[in-house]
Formats: structure tokens, C-alpha cells, sequence
């Protein structure tokens, strides 16, 4: 019992912690500097770098930080096999450094070309996600319904969720760890338990800490967490479908990417609601209602399935070698 605590800590708890002692550090003492101009676009970036890092740390900590560099280049006496879905990691690891960049040149560009400029940067790498993470079973048209995907999530976590893009992440990213679990795909659902773990700790932190601090200001969604985000999770999704055992709907994966849009269900009760915090409640639970109507669902698909025993070692080979 011991060491499933301990391991849940390393994979899931320890890197929750670390992305949340970082968007309580950058809250409290948030002051514009070099390269940042402004305190918003500064907590955006680190923000979504600490997201993305707990993702990195949790899947270093599951699987070795080997993995994730033998992605990038040839490590010397490391004969272990490259497997596709690590290269989950090495995009987690990109997208980390990727969001603050993108914060600081959005931050520099004129403010009329802030928009464009984040549409531009979500469809490159949403192509560039399509044509370079692609895992077992993938044709060129999953490759470019994994494009479209990302664009639409960046979309339903910087647009759809507005102000409750962490928030919206801690849900969406605990339906794909469930789904994953479910799928058989231990390594995976820890993962994503952990981003999940993270968002909620640093939604947690922007949630209280403006009760005991003053100047604390929200997080803003310029582009770089909503990106950063959109592109997990749609390459978790596309993980988790390629990797499934037990037959779940593709479509039911291809869904929780956009799940944050579920913050519009409840729209009229946030328009109406007498405080910025009661709207953000009825925003979350939408999104909420949205998972758990499509939780249902796939217990009802799987509720009539009868156990086909699982893949064979041939396919499980087939699926996580090379």
C-alpha cells in the first residue's frame, strides 16, 4: 500500500504541488521583468509553463527522463525502444517553453494584431501537431481531425471557458485520465490526472489568494494557456483513441477536447448571476454537466459490451512498439 501512495505522490501529487507553488510565487510576486513588459502577459506565460511542466515531471517520474530525450536525440548505451506515445512527453516539454514565448510576443505585437496573432500561432501548431504526434493506427485523416481538433479546443478553453479556463482543465483532464483508465492505459491516466491535479491547484491558488491579498488579479487568457491546453489535451485524446482496449467510441475521446465549451450551457444563469464569482460557478458547471452527460454515455456503451478478454501480445507489440 506503501508504494502505490508513494508512486501516486511522485506521479500525480509532487507535480501538482510544483505547478502550483509556481502560480503562487508568480501571484505574490508578480512585477513586470525582462523580458515582460506586463504583469498579465508574465502570469499567462508561467502559468501555462507550470501546467505543461507538471506534465512533464509526471511523465518523467512514471517512465524516466530518458524517454523524453531519446525523443530529440540518440542517447549512447540506450537500446530501449522508441515508443509513439512518448512522444506526449517531448510535445509537453515544447508547448512548456512554447507558452511563455508565445505570452512575450503577443505582449510586444500591436494590440490590433493580438487575435491574429494567436489564431496564426494556434493553426501552425495545430498543423504541426497533426504531422509530427501521430500514433498506432493513424491515417492522414486522423491526422487532420487532430488538427482541427486542437483549433477547436484552443478555442473552447481561450473563448468557450473565458474566465474558467483552469477550472474547465481540472474537469476536462480528469474525464480523459478516467477514460484512459478505463481504456486499460495506466501510464496515460496518471498523466493526465496530474495536469488535472495541477490545474486545480493553481485555479485554487487565483481562487483564494485575491481574499488574502490585494492585487492579486485573475489569470488572463491571452492565448498561451488556452493553446497550451487545446494541444494537450488533443493529443491526449487522439493517445488515449489509438491506445484504447476496450473499444470506446472514438468519437466519445475526440469530444473531451472541447468539453470546455461546456461553460456556455449555463450562459443566461452567468449573465445573471449578481457576482463575477457566482457566474464563474455556473460556467464551471456547465462544463461539469457537459462531462458528466458524456461519462454516462461511455458507461452505457461499455455497460453492454461484453468482455472480449483484451488484446493479445501481438497487438499490445504492434500497438506500443515503434
Amino acid at each position: 500500500m506503501s508504494e502505490v501512495l508513494e508512486y501516486i505522490f511522485g506521479v500525480v501529487i509532487f507535480p501538482a504541488l510544483v505547478a502550483s507553488l509556481i502560480a503562487l510565487v508568480v501571484a505574490v510576486f508578480a512585477a513586470p521583468v525582462w523580458p515582460f513588459r506586463s504583469r498579465a502577459s508574465e502570469t499567462e506565460g508561467l502559468v501555462g509553463f507550470a501546467l505543461m511542466l507538471a506534465c512533464v515531471m509526471s511523465f518523467a517520474q512514471d517512465l524516466g527522463w530518458n524517454a523524453i530525450i531519446r525523443q530529440f536525440m540518440a542517447i549512447q548505451g540506450d537500446d530501449t525502444p522508441i515508443e509513439k506515445w512518448h512522444r506526449l512527453g517531448a510535445m509537453a516539454a515544447i508547448v512548456a517553453l512554447g507558452a511563455p514565448l508565445l505570452a512575450f510576443v503577443r505582449e510586444r505585437a500591436p494590440k490590433r494584431w493580438g487575435r491574429e496573432l494567436s489564431i496564426g500561432v494556434s493553426l501552425k501548431t495545430a498543423f504541426l501537431l497533426a504531422t509530427l504526434v501521430s500514433f498506432p493506427g493513424s491515417s492522414p485523416g486522423w491526422a487532420v481531425a487532430q488538427g482541427f481538433l486542437a483549433v477547436a479546443s484552443t478555442a473552447a478553453f481561450s473563448l468557450g471557458a473565458r474566465d474558467v479556463p483552469l477550472w474547465s482543465a481540472w474537469i476536462t483532464f480528469a474525464v480523459l485520465s478516467a477514460m484512459a483508465m478505463l481504456g486499460g492505459f495506466a501510464s496515460l491516466a496518471v498523466l493526465c490526472g496530474a495536469v488535472s491535479a495541477a490545474a486545480f491547484g493553481v485555479a485554487t491558488v487565483y481562487a483564494i489568494l485575491p481574499r488574502l491579498k490585494s492585487g492579486v488579479e485573475p489569470v488572463p487568457v491571452g492565448g498561451a494557456i488556452g493553446l497550451a491546453l487545446g494541444l494537450l489535451a488533443t493529443a491526449v485524446a487522439h493517445c488515449g483513441r489509438a491506445y484504447d482496449t476496450t473499444g470506446t467510441p472514438p468519437w466519445m475521446w475526440m469530444v473531451v477536447p472541447v468539453l470546455p465549451a461546456g461553460a456556455l450551457l449555463l450562459g443566461r444563469w452567468a449573465a445573471k448571476a449578481k457576482t463575477p464569482a457566482r457566474a464563474k460557478l455556473w460556467r464551471v458547471a456547465g462544463v461539469a454537466f457537459f462531462a458528466g452527460v458524456l461519462l454516462v454515455v461511455l458507461a452505457l456503451s461499455q455497460g453492454g459490451k461484453e468482455s472480449s478478454g483484451g488484446p493479445s501480445d501481438d497487438e499490445l507489440k504492434q500497438m506500443y512498439g515503434g
